[in-house]
């Protein structure tokens, strides 16, 4: 009895034993499993801390690089960098853009097909809050997914431009291939048009049995929508677009052609185009690089040291999660504006007001 208890105990001190050697072997490779997510963990966040840093950085040398353009003033230096386009309207030669800048949107209506990621609805009601008027520059690939909610927007007297088919420089493509695509665009935006177009005359037929009288401003609105015009602005040569392109909409009488170039590359080729259509290529004078620089506060205050009397302002359209900081630069934009007694009209209404009512052609050059 006591030979097979020593050998019974003997086994169970063997089994303790060995069951401690065990928990201690798990605990140490416990630990260390610990200690290696841990130091993973530490180089995750290091490295998510180098990132924001990095990106910090980027975007004050962005604002850096911004503010040194902006001293150099857009007015002196735009029109030598593009001489065939349009930048702004200087009141010493057109008084009539006195306390009017015209606001345009890029990179409209949402470059997602998803509808809850567009902030048309939002950007309607903003430039309705401070009874502002937009040129809407519009990626007619874009269209389709918000085609209706975009012509509520228009049915306020904001504006479309066309601005190609898909957001990328066109500045490669063959002269037969930006052709195309801009008649494939320029058709999209002559439905928006024309819908807004019959909306419109619905509208003042009904007004018009109420209430003869009328604003000012629909006046300039009027004479802008209406100005008669065999040729672009600015004494381009050239029918006017949609003549000979083929099938779809026919343009809209009356109406000036705007077009911006995409990430304002704009070639020889693309030039020969545009003139042959009856374009006009549009760039600006205030603009704060907002693509690169997600600061709405930064964004808004460096547009409003640009703007001024008959000044072009641009900015990009916001949607969720992508540039969504517009809206409220947008927003504080459009405040120091107001502070500042600057009204906001759409493009074709202050190139109405810069020609006196009629479309504005100085001589050609020669």
């Amino acid at each position: 009895m006591t030979v097979l208890q020593s050998l019974f105990n003997d086994d169970a001190r063997s089994v303790e034993a060995k069951t401690a050697s065990q928990l201690a072997e798990l605990q140490q490779r416990t630990l260390g499993f610990r200690m290696k997510t841990a130091e993973a963990v530490r180089r995750l966040k290091q490295e998510k801390l180098n990132t924001l840093r990095f990106e910090a950085m980027k975007i004050e040398v962005h604002k850096a690089c911004w503010r040194a353009v902006s001293t150099m003033g857009p007015r002196n230096l735009l029109p030598l960098v593009y001489p065939k386009s349009l930048c702004f309207y200087d009141k010493a030669a057109y008084p009539g853009v006195q306390g009017s800048i015209a606001l345009t949107v890029d990179d409209a209506p949402c470059s997602r097909s998803d509808e809850r990621l567009a902030m048309i609805r939002e950007v309607q009601e903003l430039l309705r809050e401070y009874e502002a008027k937009a040129t809407f520059f519009v990626c007619t690939d874009y269209v389709q997914s918000h085609e209706s909610k975009f012509r509520e927007l228009l049915s306020d007297g904001h504006e479309v431009a066309n601005h190609c088919p898909a957001d990328r420089s066109y500045m490669e493509d063959s002269e037969e291939a930006f052709e195309e695509a801009l008649l494939r665009a320029e058709r999209t935006c002559e439905r928006l048009r024309r819908h807004h177009q019959n909306n419109s005359s619905d509208n003042e037929n009904q007004k018009a049995n109420s209430d003869d009288s009328g604003s000012e401003s629909d006046d300039l609105g009027s004479s802008a929508m209406s100005s008669s015009s065999s040729s672009a602005s600015f004494g381009r040569k050239g029918g006017r677009a949609g003549e000979g392109e083929g099938e779809g909409e026919a343009p809209v009488p009356g109406l000036t052609r705007w077009f911006r170039a995409p990430h304002a590359m704009l070639s020889s080729k693309m030039e020969k185009v545009l003139e042959r259509h009856g374009f006009t290529n549009v760039l600006c004078d205030c603009y704060a690089n907002d693509p690169w620089i997600p600061d709405a506060t930064f964004v808004a205050e460096n547009m409003l040291e640009l703007a001024e009397d008959g000044s072009i302002a641009v900015i990009h359209m916001p949607e969720r999660g992508f540039r969504e900081y517009n809206h409220q630069a947008l927003r504080n934009f459009l405040e120091g504006l107001r502070q500042r007694n600057i009204r906001v009209v759409t493009l074709s209404t202050l190139h109405a007001q810069a020609s006196g009512g009629a479309v504005f052609s100085p001589p050609l050059e020669e």
